[in-house]
């Protein structure tokens, strides 16, 4: 590996640090947090080896009790209704990767390039709520019970994230024209 991606590599881990606490509380233990931004400049920036790499590190660094989550860490964190999400992140450099492949790599367009945000927050979502799901339904017994709260900080969680993909997708075409150009 070369000192360049390294230097990269800890640069971004450090800004996802950063990122998660940086938050806006919601019920059932979500936060709102600017990190979905870090994450989604990982693979244009490292690729989606180096992207994933740098991901487990840190969800290694939070379950081994360093405080790099939005609200703490351990290994208990995996046990919070909430670390789906920190998992679909941990997959989704692939996901970028196969959904680019499918758009045109080489044709950076603001609706390609949004379409694929879009499809990438979709499978965050998905699999966050799916793990959210089990975790309420295994400890708490009664989804009914946590239904309404659940729809509501997901769909709150889901709007502003839909808006930050904007901002995201302007960020990544200025980024891939970068490092196209150079």
């Amino acid at each position: 590996m070369k000192t360049k991606k390294v230097v990269l590599m800890s640069i971004m881990l450090a800004l996802l640090i950063i990122s998660s606490k940086l938050i806006i509380p919601l019920p059932l233990l979500d936060f709102i947090s600017i990190q979905i931004i870090i994450v989604y400049m990982l693979y244009p920036i490292l690729g989606k080896y180096h992207s994933f790499l740098t991901l487990f590190i840190y969800l290694l660094l939070g379950i081994f009790g360093l405080p790099v989550f939005a609200s703490g860490g351990g290994i208990l964190y995996i046990l919070r209704p909430s670390f789906g999400y920190l998992l679909a992140f941990l997959i989704l450099p692939f996901i970028q990767d196969e959904v680019e492949k499918l758009l045109g790599k080489k044709v950076v367009t603001f609706t390609n390039m949004f379409i694929q945000n879009l499809i990438c927050l979709l499978f965050i979502y998905l699999f966050g709520l799916t793990y959210k799901t089990v975790i309420l339904l295994v400890f708490y017994g009664k989804f009914e019970v946590f239904h309404d709260i659940l729809f509501f900080s997901s769909l709150v969680d889901f709007l502003v994230d839909s808006g930050l993909t904007v901002i995201i997708t302007l960020m990544m075409i200025k980024l891939r024209n970068y490092h196209l150009n150079n």
